[in-house]
């Protein structure tokens, strides 16, 4: 089996898309959540897409922060990957019986494809060696993590309240 070895410049590249891509993700997500919140009905719901709504502003912050520390430009361009999983998610915009459950499945699937986006920003910043932006895109993935176990607290209590239900 041959090794691959990717160039400094080329992980360079690689970690420039991982930085734009998350900027991108977050900006998107600060449009979306505000919607979603409005229209769940549960309160537990609710208060998790305000604290993730939170801490994506300061994701935001840090993100741009940490781009002009290494004088990478991030744009505000249209992040096509999130679109159609936040396209198919607008139909819980509307009332109806399964609107909590499909937000929930969205916000974790937007949650899900943001970590594996943070873990590779991650691993090629620590290829490059660079320790500080190492550290702080690691800092900023756990804050995602978080979210995302709360997530799964929430799909297990309502998975634990439908089951209740029809008994």
């Amino acid at each position: 089996m041959k090794e691959i070895k990717i160039e400094h410049k080329e992980t360079q590249i690689l970690l420039n898309q991982q930085l734009q891509d998350l900027y991108c993700l977050e900006l998107e997500c600060k449009d979306v959540l505000p919607k979603f919140k409005e229209v769940s009905k549960d309160e537990n719901l609710k208060a998790t897409l305000e604290a993730q709504y939170i801490t994506l502003n300061s994701n935001l912050d840090n993100l741009e922060q940490l781009a002009a520390e290494e004088d990478i430009e991030l744009l505000d361009e249209e992040c096509l990957s999130l679109k159609g999983i936040i396209h198919k998610s607008e139909i819980y915009l509307e009332e109806g019986p399964v609107n909590d459950s499909g937000i929930l499945s969205h916000v974790d699937r937007i949650n899900q494809y943001k970590t594996a986006v943070y873990n590779s920003a991650v691993r090629f910043a620590k290829e490059l060696n660079y320790k500080k932006l190492y550290k702080d895109l690691e800092n900023i993935k756990n804050y995602t993590y978080n979210i995302n176990d709360r997530l799964a607290r929430l799909v297990d209590n309502h998975s634990d309240d439908r089951i209740i239900e029809n008994l």
